[in-house]
């Protein structure tokens, strides 16, 4: 199976430069390992193309590690795409 990922812009506050790119490695790390088993994750196999994900907020412990925050910020946008029922993403 074939897993690509572009993420055009990630926001997150309260982070340094050097953090906001730790998690946004992370997140791509998470995204990829469970877009590649959507059978673990309830991903649809078929393509999907989304404009935008709002992964929404969430709350995290106090001085958890950028790459702690993106992995869950991987989950919760895994589990949006998972409750998509458009695969052109403008559902």
């Amino acid at each position: 199976m074939k897993v690509e990922i572009e993420i055009g812009a990630l926001v997150l506050h309260g982070f340094s430069p050097a953090e906001r790119r730790a998690a946004g490695a992370a997140v791509k790390r998470e995204m990829e390992r469970r877009l590649a088993a959507p059978e673990k994750t309830a991903i649809p196999t078929r393509g999907i193309t989304a404009a935008r994900v709002d992964a929404g907020s969430f709350v995290m412990a106090p001085g958890s590690r950028a790459g702690t925050v993106g992995s869950e910020t991987a989950r919760v946008v895994c589990a949006r795409l998972a409750m998509r029922t458009d695969p052109r993403g403008t559902d």
